[in-house]
């Protein structure tokens, strides 16, 4: 399902009684991700987002996943505003069970990924502050709770599907020679579950106002496993940008990895 008709997205937002009375003004894809067909939807009296996710991901290899992720990200909103209660993630509004499409709230018109900001050298640490304790705040506010892993629909094979298979197991005919520990690192991911992980905290999921404010976006990974995972993908992430980046000053890089780190574990 592609959302490109004013008058088509009008009458499905109306028939499904979101935004009651207002019409739709413009609609814009937002273009960048792989796993889905992402629409920022303006209303005469706000924006929303409808996201519908792909099952064969926009990649040169094949990439399959299986689209019900599309109704354990809208779960996890739920999930993640409660555990944090603040406005740090989107308001979930409806999900779509034939499409799997979700309409959530729009950030600001004004706020831009923290990838971008990085990308332009603005390294600043109170952002990464202000991640480092939501992200304690949701692992530690599901810590050994896994009745959690109720709520969400085979998360853990989608975590494989997503996360497991590409970004690891891929390795293994490359890297003959770390092989054990390659192994090692899938079982520790796999079987040592103690939290909710978001499975894609990373820059570019990360809207923000580059001062004060921060909304995390994309919880289509969302399952309960190990919260490492989340604290190794963003530090991974900041590692690279700090190799890109920072040759000519690589200490206000390390910084930033340091205070997110360091912030996550206080």
């Amino acid at each position: 399902m592609r959302f490109t008709d004013l008058e088509e997205l009008s009458s499905y937002l109306e028939r499904h009684g979101i935004s009651p009375g207002q019409k739709v003004i413009s609609i814009e894809e937002i273009k960048g991700g792989v796993s889905a067909d992402v629409y920022r939807v303006k209303m005469s009296l706000c924006d929303l987002i409808v996201k519908v996710p792909l099952g064969k991901l926009k990649v040169e290899r094949e990439w399959i996943s299986d689209t019900i992720r599309g109704k354990n990200e809208f779960r996890a909103l739920y999930i993640a505003s409660s555990i944090l209660g603040n406005d740090s993630v989107p308001k979930p509004y409806f999900f779509d069970d034939e499409s799997r499409a979700i309409i959530i709230s729009a950030a600001p018109a004004e706020f831009v990924t923290w990838k971008s900001l990085l990308m332009s050298n603005r390294a600043e640490p109170r952002i990464a502050e202000i991640l480092a304790d939501d992200l304690g705040r949701f692992h530690k506010g599901s810590m050994e709770q896994d009745w959690l892993e109720g709520e969400l629909t085979e998360s853990s094979r989608l975590f494989y599907e997503l996360r497991l298979s590409p970004y690891f197991e891929q390795l293994l005919p490359l890297h003959t020679r770390y092989r054990e520990n390659i192994i090692e690192v899938i079982r520790v991911l796999r079987d040592k579950k103690r939290s909710l992980v978001h499975g894609d905290f990373s820059p570019k999921n990360i809207l923000t106002d580059g001062t004060s404010r921060a909304i995390i976006l994309d919880w289509e990974v969302i399952h309960y496993g190990n919260p490492v995972f989340d604290l190794g993908f963003m530090c991974t992430h900041l590692t690279l940008k700090a190799i890109h980046l920072g040759k000519d000053d690589p200490q206000k890089w390390l910084k930033l990895i340091h205070v997110f780190y360091d912030r996550y574990n206080s």
